[in-house]
């Protein structure tokens, strides 16, 4: 499997996590196309594979790490 480069993968987003606060909220930033300046927070609600019944039986058979947000931003 090739990564874009663009991708942030589960090694980088560890990598960044190290030290944050366990209770530390995490929110995707999702830019506006009408406005280059501004974008919507939106809230991570999940993280994982979870409870998702079209997950495979075996994350080490999952192409990617899902997080899912809240829709509509709040």
């Amino acid at each position: 499997m090739t990564t874009d480069r663009h991708t942030v993968t589960v090694g980088q987003l560890r990598a960044e996590l190290a030290g944050w606060n366990d209770s530390t909220p995490v929110q995707v930033m999702l830019p506006d196309r009408a406005d280059a300046g501004a974008h919507w927070v939106l809230r991570v609600v999940s993280a994982g594979l979870g409870e998702d019944p079209d997950a495979p039986d075996d994350p080490v058979l999952s192409v990617a790490f899902p997080l899912k947000v809240e829709w509509p931003a709040s």
